[in-house]
């Protein structure tokens, strides 16, 4: 299946968790990306394949990182200092951070310090902590010893706003009836984005299978939101460690629909509405009320509000995750958002219901 997608023209992949898929790949011409976001941290995992021979077919990249995140450790430069730390050669953390991926893309004009390229320059003072005292963009000076002397453009969103169109939202589309004992339940892995496909006994109430907070395995659910299909799907996850309320999300990859997780039904409606009615964004519903929200108007997925306005509100719905039994090994709003993505392994729910996506079919909650 490798030399298939390598056939067809695949030239990248960022979706390797170990050194002998990343090594898989380079033999089949694959340039792998070394990933290491919020959700999913894979780095040190890979950087055992990278040697002064491998290193020019290696890039990085993040694959979602919140602004939090971003603001207090960096992004690529972050990348970086962690290669160096477990042995990677300065030399070559630089060129995967660089040149390599101009090259890989064929982009001319960027990746290195030489005539004919946009000098598009981080200065720094020490190769440790990797922390850029300017930033140069096209030539230009853009960030001076942590003040921002460019300013951004105001662009009007208002085309893209309005997105959050759902079908009615009721505890019925909650329901989720299940005549077996058994059933197909979403393992989740720490610091991952693959999930396991369990088959586990499932609390039930009136012939509906419900949240069972003692064993960590939670209802969820993936509503439809851009053109109101009414399509609802309902599955459930063990081990996202939620004991009261719960989470929502309009940033669900990669269709991006409304993505709903909880203890209990009347907390995740409340949150879904929320999110409704706010045009996008996450939240949290805890007893009936919203506690936590942070809109993302422009398309249910971005804000024109500041990045340090966002990295502070961000951290304090985080926060109030935690505090409410979400682990750290979980990204709460991240990891939530890969669930419905149907294309990494090996369960996940889309609108449409449970996905084996090892198998490529849809299939029943209820198991034998």
């Amino acid at each position: 299946q490798l030399m298939g997608y390598a056939a067809a023209g695949i030239t990248s992949d960022h979706e390797c968790i170990t050194k002998e898929q990343a090594l898989e790949r380079l033999r089949a011409g694959i340039g792998v990306m070394l990933r290491e976001g919020t959700a999913a941290k894979n780095l040190k995992a890979l950087l055992p394949a990278v040697n002064p021979d491998t290193a020019p077919y290696f890039m990085f990249c993040s694959d979602d990182k919140i602004p939090a995140e971003l603001l207090e450790s960096g992004y690529i430069n972050d990348m970086i200092r962690i290669a160096v730390s477990e042995g990677v050669s300065v030399a070559n953390a630089l060129q995967m951070a660089t040149i390599n991926t101009a090259r890989h893309y064929n982009l001319k004009d960027v990746g290195a310090i030489m005539p004919g390229c946009k000098a598009d320059l981080l200065v720094l003072d020490s190769l440790n902590p990797w922390v850029p005292l300017q930033v140069y963009k096209d030539g230009r000076l853009a960030y001076d010893q942590g003040r921002l002397v460019q300013t951004g453009t105001e662009l009007d969103s208002s085309d893209l706003e309005h997105t959050v169109n759902v079908g009615e939202l009721n505890l019925d589309a909650l329901r989720l009836p299940l005549a077996t004992e058994m059933a197909h339940v979403i393992g989740l892995v720490p610091y991952q984005i693959v999930t396991k496909k369990a088959t586990l006994p499932v609390k039930r109430v009136d012939g509906c299978a419900v949240s069972d907070i003692e064993n960590d395995v939670l209802k969820l659910a993936v509503f439809e939101r851009h053109r109101a299909t009414g399509n609802v799907g309902l599955g459930l996850v063990k081990g996202f460690g939620l004991k009261r309320g719960a989470l929502a999300s309009t940033v669900a990859h990669d269709s991006h629909n409304l993505i709903v997780i909880g203890t209990n039904d009347e907390d995740m409606l409340a949150a879904a509405r929320e999110l409704q009615r706010i045009g996008g964004g996450i939240c949290i519903a805890d007893g009936g009320e919203i506690t936590a929200s942070l809109a993302l108007p422009v398309g249910g997925l971005m804000t024109n509000e500041p990045a340090q306005a966002v990295a502070d509100k961000q951290a304090e719905i985080i926060a109030k995750a935690r505090e409410m039994g979400v682990p750290e090994f979980y990204s709460p709003f991240l990891t939530l958002a890969f669930l419905s993505l149907p294309v990494i392994p090996s369960l996940k729910l889309t609108d449409k219901g449970l996905v084996d996506v090892d198998a490529f079919k849809f299939i029943p909650l209820g198991a034998k």
